[in-house]
């Protein structure tokens, strides 16, 4: 099938889990992302209202995040 992703040998082991890993260890104690997450860490993570959005008002909302943020630091 003309344009079908098949994921090369070990992709996932070697790049998808690696990144994983790279990016979330700080959320965990030790940073053994087998382990626990550390408590009352603030994370500052942002949700939309609505759920079931489309993806152009995902991206207005996104875009409206990263604005609000950007006032904040100038």
């Amino acid at each position: 099938m003309a344009g079908f992703w098949k994921d090369p040998p070990k992709y996932f082991d070697k790049i998808v889990w690696k990144c994983y890993v790279k990016d979330h260890q700080h959320l965990f104690e030790d940073n053994d992302v087998h382990g626990s997450l550390k408590e009352n860490q603030e994370l500052n993570l942002h949700t939309p209202a609505q759920l079931d959005l489309s993806m152009q008002e995902l991206l207005m909302w996104a875009l409206g995040v990263i604005s609000d943020y950007l006032q904040t630091i100038q």
